[in-house]
């Protein structure tokens, strides 16, 4: 997808600012589906189209900017009441929202062919024409990006200065000239460029940033701004960059720009002309940057480098504990201890402060999900209302990329197989429209996320037959089962309640998948099921993936750490009550068998047979049937750690999630529990 090549070191930021205003339109139009006469949804769907029509424009990615102005056309005439928004006009907004995330993600892929966005332009205007479409659907959105074509040159005309006054915008013509003997023509035209940005959106500017190297010093600057704000208060932030000598500001009309003119069409722009918007202002009203994006790597080392602080707080601290034992009397170790408990103060503050800057609200993700219910629920017949809660919940961005996936699936398997058809609903004596609702909170160090419905439930008998006819259990096993372990079954490799494959997932197809991928965070999933009632899958996660709350224990003289969300509970064992069933040792715990596993055994550590001590320190981890009791040499106590990996150099290695260094500066190696029970489960 081509775009500016004078603006590339802005694309980052177009991106994640388009990305931004994708998933605005999707929510608005799916506000707008269920109410078409709301005329906030509508202005703010007009919004983000305009946003995204001059970033783009000034981007150079004329595709994007001339599919936007078509849709501010469309909304324009929604907002003033001159159409009405039926189904045939949003399924046609969806349908050019999937043309622009597509348009996106081939700019991220560096794709430069160039997308026919004839169709669905074309339908746009026929409907301004007040022509029917039909139904403007996927199929047509595939149909619109199908075949390369040339992009249409956009530029700027009576429609767009009309469209920006109907917004409540002015839109002027800035010229400046720089002083004779200036020697820095580029830095000059970036300030003035920056100063009038932050006024208001930047339309074009000529000449562009090529050009400005060695231009000839009289030659003036030409900026076309789209603001509220006042023609004096242009010419003031143009002026008052030094050596400017003179700024002039008119109203915009066609013509006044030269041919040299850069427009939305891929030509070079003005030099340093960012589009990041942090706050949509409102005529009048002066909004302040107040917020900066940063690249989540230079977070990651900033985290790694508070990490490191803390560890030689931490020595200088017990250091500081020995002169006091030694020196108590004297005014420098009085002194040092004194400096000591303020680094303290100060560590933990900054490793607070940059946990918050990591931080992002679930909504990020939670967004994904109405567009894709929406077309679940046609796709399936189903009517449903998609709940959710719980948006603003924060937690760490590492673990926002991870659990897309596993929830996406929890939800598809709601639609497909907890919901039911409205007839079958009415049959039951329910609400012909069924609900499924997702949300978020947190508990203690924890996030929570619920995906819950009010639809069949899970048939434990069903599911015990299918494990037998799968072969995943033997008949005689499944007439033992309780409802837990029928739960349980949902979760092992290959099991599956679906009738027939389809796009959409089964209940239970998958689910080791995303057990496994959220054991893979430190988190569990848990299941609550009400027959003919609905089904609630929960999901524990820990808030960050850099920081986390660890049990130490010792095993033959070494410090390992158990992430605590792993740990059911820690029990003290008499060796006289281990048994050994089919050559294992194990207890019986709350009427369970609990298998025992020696770390030291398993980490080729000289271990005393388990019948022979004196007392035994068992950590009970895992989930369901998968517990294992993990005896230990002793318990060190609970602490907060900074997860490093272990590098490329040793790899993945199993039952191993990575390394933390010690308040001593020595390593202590931290239990990955899933891999370590794969890892006990085949070697025993």
């Amino acid at each position: 997808m081509k775009h500016d090549d004078g603006m590339s070191k802005f694309l980052d930021a177009f991106l994640e600012e388009m990305d931004e205003m994708l998933q605005a339109l999707g929510q608005h139009i799916l506000a707008l589906e269920k109410d078409p006469d709301d005329k906030s949804v509508l202005q703010e769907l007009f919004r983000c189209a305009h946003t995204l029509k001059g970033s783009s424009g000034a981007m150079g990615i004329t595709i994007v900017s001339e599919l936007t102005h078509e849709m501010e056309n469309v909304l324009d005439r929604l907002r003033n009441g001159e159409m009405k928004a039926g189904p045939e006009i949003t399924d046609l907004l969806f349908a050019c929202l999937d043309v622009l995330q597509d348009i996106r993600e081939r700019i991220v892929a560096g794709d430069d062919t160039e997308v026919d966005i004839s169709t669905i332009v074309d339908a746009l205007k026929r409907v301004l024409a007040g022509d029917s479409i039909g139904s403007f659907a996927r199929a047509d959105t595939a149909a619109a990006l199908a075949e390369p074509a040339a992009a249409v040159a956009g530029k700027i005309n009576n429609q767009m200065i009309e469209a920006m006054q109907a917004g409540g915008l002015a839109v002027y013509l800035v010229t400046t000239e720089m002083e004779e003997d200036c020697s820095m023509k580029s830095a000059r035209a970036f300030m003035v460029l920056n100063n009038l940005k932050a006024l208001g959106e930047v339309l074009q500017a000529t000449p562009g940033q090529e050009e400005w190297e060695g231009a000839a010093a009289e030659q003036a600057l030409k900026v076309v701004v789209a603001t509220a704000r006042s023609a004096d208060e242009l010419k003031i932030a143009a002026e008052t960059v030094s050596e400017i000598k003179l700024a002039t500001v008119v109203p915009y009309s066609s013509g006044l720009l030269d041919n040299n003119a850069v427009k939305p069409n891929g030509s070079k722009l003005g030099p340093g002309i960012e589009t990041v918007k942090t706050e949509a202002h409102s005529p009048g009203r002066t909004v302040g940057n107040k917020t900066v994006r940063v690249n989540v790597a230079s977070l990651d080392n900033l985290l790694n480098l508070v990490g490191e602080l803390v560890i030689e707080r931490i020595r200088l601290s017990r250091i500081g504990e020995t002169f006091v034992g030694k020196y108590e009397s004297d005014e420098l170790t009085r002194d040092l201890n004194d400096a000591v408990l303020q680094l303290s103060k100060i560590s933990d503050d900054l490793q607070e402060e940059i946990m918050k800057a990591r931080m992002l609200p679930i909504k990020h993700v939670f967004n994904r999900f109405p567009r894709m219910m929406r077309d679940l629920a046609k796709e399936t017949g189903k009517d449903i209302d998609f709940v959710v809660q719980g948006e603003e919940t924060e937690l760490d961005r590492s673990v926002v990329e991870e659990i897309i996936d596993p929830l996406m699936h929890l939800l598809r398997n709601s639609v497909d197989h907890g919901i039911e058809l409205p007839e079958e609903r009415v049959k039951r004596g329910k609400e012909r429209r069924g609900t499924v609702a997702l949300s978020a909170f947190h508990a203690e160090n924890h996030i929570m996320i619920t995906v819950e419905d009010d639809g069949k439930g899970l048939d434990y008998e069903r599911i015990k037959a299918k494990a037998v006819e799968k072969g995943l259990i033997g008949p005689d096993q499944s007439k033992t089962l309780g409802e837990e372990d029928a739960i349980e079954l949902l979760f092992m490799p290959g099991f599956s309640t679906a009738e027939k494959v389809t796009d959409i997932s089964g209940r239970g197809v998958g689910l080791d998948v995303v057990k496994t991928n959220l054991e893979k965070l430190n988190g569990a999933i848990s299941v609550e099921n009400r027959p003919d009632g609905g089904t609630k899958f929960t999901v524990k996660l820990p808030l960050t993936l850099a920081i986390m709350q660890a049990l130490l224990i010792g095993v033959a003289e070494r410090v390992y750490a158990v992430p605590l969300l792993a740990i059911a509970e820690i029990i003290m064992v008499d060796p006289q009550v281990i048994k050994t069933v089919n050559g294992r040792e194990v207890i019986v715990l709350r009427e369970k068998v609990l298998p025992l596993t020696q770390l030291a055994t398993v980490f080729d550590y000289p271990a005393e047979p388990l019948r022979q001590r004196k007392k035994l320190y068992v950590v009970v981890v895992g989930t369901g049937e998968r517990r294992v009791g993990l005896v230990i040499d002793h318990l060190i106590g609970e602490e907060e750690m900074v997860i490093k990996s272990l590098g490329s150099f040793f790899g993945q290695i199993d039952g191993i999630a990575g390394a933390t260094i010690l308040g001593d500066g020595s390593i202590a190696l931290i239990l990955d529990i899933p891999g370590l029970i794969k890892y006990i489960t085949a070697n025993q």
